[in-house]
């Protein structure tokens, strides 16, 4: 007999016998391939390969003189799960996570936290699907994970909505920033512009803290390399913005979800920002925010958060190019 791995491999079987005693070597299962010395007479060897395994652990044979070789190769099993993480609200709430994988591949689902409950699929094979619930959560946000198929599920937690968030100030420290964007059809036609740029943005949590009262302040959003257009660039999903009014330096748009950022959770942020004839542009801000506290007592601003410069995001529409800087000091 012979082990071989899940990536398959080949090798060889030696057979002794006397002169002018005739032999045959034939493979059982389809995995296996005999590639040389399928007969012979007396002394010899047989070659043979084993195909790459993506399911469980199995086991053939070939039969050789008569007598029977076995091969045992190891499980090449792989899994998929989707989604890889959710954001539930303060009030919890179920869902369920999708396994991807081949027949007769075997799973399990664990919770690895009190608050999640694997409540359906708590083990199965090939394809399948997990059933979870979170119960509702009285404190501040909070993150749990379910290890399903070998992989982490993050399930990311509200706390209790306007309790114990810090003062809201200029966070760039405690986030990264990165994005890509494209240009969309005009909102604002009629007042000058001749698109819309479209950023997707996503701003993640790089602290050890919880982040509350998210939102973002326009610096600056003025053309590069060029003279100043006509109108001028607006931040037209700002709050409160429109074709004529607002969107302009020191405007605000509000992250409302998720309503906190835990360690190491993302926010997807998508900004529409009226554009003249302009081929390159600096879209430049602040990321604003508070500091998740269990209680209603709140850090001082000064101990928890430094004030980084702001990131900024060139856009170079003639290179197809977005490129941001972000601050990554931290000190929390």
């Amino acid at each position: 007999s012979n082990s071989v791995a899940a990536g398959g491999g080949s090798g060889s079987v030696t057979i002794t016998s006397a002169t002018g005693c005739t032999w045959t070597a034939v493979s059982n299962d389809g995995f296996i391939t005999v590639t040389g010395g399928a007969s012979g007479s007396g002394n010899g060897t047989v070659n043979y390969s084993v195909a790459a395994n993506s399911g469980p652990a199995r086991t053939g044979t070939i039969t050789i003189a008569g007598q029977t070789f076995t091969v045992n190769q190891g499980s090449g099993c792989s899994y998929i799960i989707a989604p890889t993480n959710v954001n539930v609200p303060t009030a919890g709430g179920s869902g369920s996570i999708n396994v991807t994988s081949v027949t007769g591949c075997v799973w399990t689902a664990v919770s690895n936290d009190a608050f999640i409950t694997v409540t359906g699929g708590a083990s199965g094979s090939g394809n399948g699907t997990v059933n979870y619930s979170v119960a509702a959560n009285s404190g501040a946000a909070r993150s749990g994970t379910i290890t399903v198929a070998g992989q982490t599920f993050t399930v990311f937690q509200d706390g209790v909505a306007g309790g114990g968030c810090g003062t809201p100030t200029i966070i760039n420290s405690l986030v990264s920033f990165s994005g890509s964007g494209s240009l969309a059809a005009p909102t604002c036609s009629a007042q000058g512009y001749s698109n819309d740029y479209v950023l997707n943005a996503t701003v993640t949590n790089i602290s050890s803290q919880t982040l509350c009262s998210l939102s973002l302040q326009v610096v600056e959003l003025s053309e590069t390399g060029g003279t100043s257009p006509a109108v001028p660039f607006r931040l037209i999903s700002a709050d409160g913005a429109t074709c004529t009014t607002g969107g302009l330096v020191g405007s605000i748009q509000t992250i409302t979800t998720p309503a906190t950022l835990a360690p190491g959770q993302s926010a997807n942020v998508i900004f529409r920002i009226a554009m003249p004839t302009a081929r390159r542009f600096r879209f430049t801000f602040n990321v604003v925010g508070g500091i998740q506290t269990a209680s209603m007592r709140v850090l001082p601003a000064a101990k928890s958060i430094t004030t980084p410069d702001p990131i900024n995001v060139d856009i170079d529409l003639r290179r197809n190019s977005v490129k941001g800087t972000t601050e990554r000091r931290r000190n929390d």
